[in-house]
């Protein structure tokens, strides 16, 4: 009796067994296949924190505080927030008190000049990738002489990451391999 009944329960498994998916193969399918649609702003931000990017302020903004007044308005981004880069605030302040002929005691003035001028990046998730193929455009339409003609920009999915051109091309690389490699 007893041996029937083990017989049974191995039986039973063995048939649920083979009526299970391959969930794996499934996980994996999709992580590949939709890389693209899980990449959001704040997933961006923490590849850099996660890479161990140096950064400063960080700033999430909402529909009341976007300096642009574009966040969640119609075929605008959704989320935006903006980064600073310790390494290259560092290295400009420094370099500016080195120029200007400064005090030491002025880098910390520096610095927060920088910071609020925001000498890093930006975060833009949209809605659609229309959306974000048209801010490209509009970006790349504005005058030469505008602070943003000489960014680096890299696009995931629906997410525009812009980097300020103060980074230098290394600074600028630890940013892109991040974001395209969560």
């Amino acid at each position: 009796m007893k041996r029937m009944l083990t017989l049974a329960v191995l039986c039973i498994a063995l048939v649920l067994t083979g009526c299970g998916t391959d969930s794996v193969k499934e996980d994996a399918k999709d992580t590949a296949g939709n890389k693209k649609n899980k990449v959001t702003a704040a997933s961006t931000l923490d590849s850099f924190v996660n890479a161990d990017i140096p950064m400063y302020k960080n700033v999430v903004f909402t529909e009341e505080t976007d300096p642009n007044e574009l966040l969640g308005r119609p075929n605008s981004y959704i989320a935006k927030i903006d980064f600073n880069d310790k390494s290259a605030i560092d290295r400009i302040a420094t370099k500016n008190i080195e120029d200007l002929g400064l005090e030491e005691s002025d880098k910390g003035d520096q610095i927060q000049q920088l910071i609020s001028d925001r000498t890093g990046g930006t975060i833009e998730e949209f809605k659609t990738e229309k959306d974000l193929q048209n801010r490209l455009e509009y970006l790349q339409d504005l005058p030469v002489k505008s602070n943003v003609d000489n960014e680096y920009r890299y696009s995931s999915g629906k997410v525009l990451l812009r980097i300020d051109s103060a980074l230098t091309p290394s600074e600028a690389e630890r940013y892109e391999k991040a974001f395209l490699n969560q």
